[in-house]
């Protein structure tokens, strides 16, 4: 078993994040990779995320799991943390 990793997620690390069910967080992520220039296939290429995993997340349609914000959050040029803050700002 891997240690966790701790990316200030409340309960301490990216395996204990419950995943994010939120169309409102997918639609800020896919404003940020636009804002940046990115497209999916960039976003995937860079992130080790599939096409088809990014497209459901910014549609809000799959819950997404903490290692997958993580995941997603780097080559955006975003923390862990800043992501959290911006699907807990939401509720």
């Amino acid at each position: 078993m891997r240690p966790r990793q701790s990316l200030g997620c409340p309960r301490g690390g990216v395996e204990e994040a419950r995943g994010v069910s939120d169309e409102w967080l997918g639609l800020e992520l896919r404003r940020i990779r636009e804002e940046r220039g990115l497209t999916v296939e960039e976003l995937a290429e860079k992130s080790g995320v599939s096409v088809t995993t990014i497209r459901s997340v910014e549609r809000g349609a799959r819950e997404t799991r903490g290692d997958t914000v993580a995941k997603l959050a780097k080559p955006l040029g975003l923390t862990f943390d800043e992501v959290w803050v911006l699907q807990r700002r939401r509720r």
